[in-house]
């Protein structure tokens, strides 16, 4: 019991003085009615035990609301941050919704890449912004005249895979992802970016 008054006293004169002194308070009031029940019952020790095991339950209850007390936020644990964000990239367009939002898909190495190691990793290849995409299909030399009739501009919602995308740290710093649903599917040559991807 002098245990329990000692944590007690340090909880009160530490970090939390409010549950330190909630919690000494009602432990000394049970020493106290432990010291009275001995002088006048029978059963004093099984009682002393029991009071003394009600007030180290008081005590853990106060170190318990202390932690939580001082949780960022208030009360309440702070929600989990995720990364689910907006990406966009430039598809085929027989690249169907369905195919973009197969868990399974992975992004395979197309042209020249900053890797060593080529083979298909997990995620579907994106960037973070259109002006991202721009500035890395620039790069590429791409000849949209012939291929902007093909292609889609697609807007997707997703989070980030745990690999890196083949080009990552290239222009655009492109991203892999694992796609959770397809915003926008728009044909490129009416994309507000076509103008950006000729010129």
């Amino acid at each position: 019991m002098l245990s329990a008054l000692t944590t007690a006293d340090r909880l009160r004169h530490g970090g939390n003085p409010v549950a330190g002194d909630f919690c000494f308070r009602f432990t000394w009031c049970f020493i106290g009615r432990a010291g009275e029940t001995r002088a006048y019952s029978r059963n004093g020790l099984l009682d002393s035990l029991f009071l003394c095991v009600v007030a180290l339950f008081l005590l853990y209850f106060c170190r318990v609301f202390a932690i939580i007390e001082a949780w960022p936020g208030g009360t309440e644990p702070p929600e989990r941050e995720t990364e689910m964000a907006t990406y966009y990239r430039i598809s085929w367009d027989d690249d169907s919704e369905a195919a973009l939002l197969n868990p399974d898909r992975k992004s395979a190495l197309w042209g020249n890449s900053n890797r060593a190691d080529g083979a298909p990793r997990l995620g579907v290849s994106v960037c973070e912004s259109l002006s991202d995409l721009v500035d890395y299909f620039a790069a590429r030399n791409c000849d949209w005249d012939e291929d902007a009739g093909i292609c889609v501009l697609v807007e997707l919602e997703g989070t980030i895979a745990s690999d890196e995308d083949h080009d990552a740290g290239a222009d655009g710093d492109p991203v892999l992802v694992i796609p959770t649903a397809v915003l926008s599917m728009v044909p490129l040559e009416d994309s507000d970016i076509i103008d950006e991807l000729t010129s």
